[in-house]
């Protein structure tokens, strides 16, 4: 873990006025002057917090142990800065005071962890709640996500051993990453005694789609997963459901389930039972106001009409369609979706789209390495985006693709796109690696 104490300006002399003062330089650089001067308390005016998604800044500010009103030294926010980094959830924290009224303002920018999953604990023989508020009260900064590994992992395992064990069991608890569904992970903390994975799945009065299709599609995914009713539900509602209502079965249901020990892996064997429920077809569709696509695009990039089967998977294929044609016009950063609303009366599913587009995104500038000067200059003429022009984001690789043709003995084309976020626009490098001196096709 990273950690730079920042101190642009440091308080100097005492008497004089907090306002007036000038930069010192960074920790470890003061003059002698401001080092004992810095040693006097003055009051800390505000704390801020920058960088944090996942974790509330009011509690991130409680586990400083610092408060606004407080007599504080710099020395004080080093040691906040270590109470943070006890954590364990950031990868990075730094820090800088500036004068503030009378006093000082203090700023940690933090860093978390790129990787943070859902957390959940099971087989404790106690409600979610408890477990939860148990976790709140003994481990720094825990929440809903967690991370994978270190010191915050440690802390649960420990709190929840301890609380397992004062119940009179003496098994260990065990805390592992494990899928939920496609590209979806969580944190299961369990003890050793009530982990049973599952061996097989099975369905039966599977309805409109085979039974042994769904075993094949299924136990890849849940195959080995530690097996409860509430977690099998979970895979299911993410691996099969979407089959079902890409067939406009959109009441589908599953359970009840039934388990049984196997013998030749010490797992459990499942099986399924299905309710498909009735075919559903596809109602109104909603479009927003306002938005950068007309109607009768979004018509014609969803490719779904009212009165037809309730094909889900052709709506998320249009939310891509969506997505990509913004992408393409220099909308890097377009979101697509949508929410369903069900009639069950006339079995119909009507369909709100919702885009964010986001910032338009223009071009900044080319940078094209690995040509001669001879060649780079007619490589570039051909480039088809002006700086300012609307950026898109699938054009170097189709450039490229068109113009590795003028060249003999490339062995390798690629391009890097850097964005600029604070003026939106993306500069690009087309990178050319082999012998390209002969020039085969001039026009392009």
């Amino acid at each position: 873990m990273r950690f730079l104490a920042f101190t642009a300006l440091a308080l100097l002399a005492a008497l004089a006025p907090l306002a007036a003062q000038q930069p010192v330089g960074d920790a470890g650089a003061l003059s002698p002057e401001a080092a004992n001067a810095s040693q006097k308390p003055y009051p800390l005016r505000a704390i801020e917090i920058t960088g944090n998604d996942n974790f509330p800044t009011e509690d991130i500010v409680r586990l400083t142990g610092l408060n606004v009103g407080d007599m504080v030294v710099p020395a004080d926010f080093q040691r906040g800065l270590e109470r943070l980094s006890s954590a364990g959830v950031f990868d990075s924290i730094e820090f800088r005071y500036t004068p503030l009224d009378d006093g000082y303002r203090l700023t940690y920018r933090v860093q978390e962890f790129g990787e943070l999953y859902r957390f959940r604990a099971e087989g404790f023989d106690a409600p979610a709640e408890e477990i939860f508020e148990l976790l709140k009260q003994n481990v720094p900064l825990f929440g809903e996500k967690v991370p994978p590994t270190g010191t915050m992992v440690d802390r649960i395992g420990s709190t929840l051993q301890q609380f397992w064990k004062a119940k009179g069991n003496d098994s260990g608890v065990l805390g592992r990453l494990v899928a939920v569904g496609d590209d979806e992970f969580e944190m299961l903390f369990q003890p050793e005694t009530a982990i049973e994975t599952i061996a097989f799945v099975q369905f039966e009065n599977s309805g409109v789609i085979s039974p042994l299709d769904l075993q094949r599609i299924f136990n890849q995914a849940a195959m080995g997963v530690p097996y409860s009713e509430e977690r099998l539900k979970e895979l299911l509602h993410f691996n099969v459901r979407p089959l079902y209502e890409d067939k406009g079965r959109m009441e589908v249901a599953f359970c009840p389930c039934q388990t049984e020990s196997d013998p030749d892996t010490n797992g459990l064997l499942v099986t399924v039972h299905v309710e498909q429920g009735e075919e559903y077809n596809f109602g109104a569709f909603h479009y927003p106001e306002g938005s950068l696509l007309q109607p009768a695009q979004i018509d014609s990039l969803l490719k779904v009409k009212q009165g037809e089967i309730a094909n889900m998977a052709k709506v998320r294929e249009g939310m891509v369609a969506i997505e990509d044609t913004l992408k393409r016009n220099g909308y890097m950063r377009a979101q697509a979706s949508y929410d369903q609303t069900l009639d069950t009366g006339q079995k119909t599913v009507d369909v709100e789209v919702l885009i964010e587009p986001g910032n338009l995104y223009t071009m900044g500038n080319l940078t094209i390495t690995g040509l001669d000067i001879v060649t780079e200059p007619s490589v570039r003429k051909r480039w088809g985006v002006q700086p300012g022009e609307p950026f898109d984001g699938g054009y170097p690789a189709f450039f490229l693709d068109r113009v590795r043709e003028m060249f003999d003995n490339l062995t390798k084309t690629d391009s890097k796109i850097q964005v600029n976020e604070q003026n939106q626009t993306v500069n690009v490098e087309l990178i050319f690696v082999g012998t390209a001196a002969e020039e085969k096709k001039p026009e392009f």
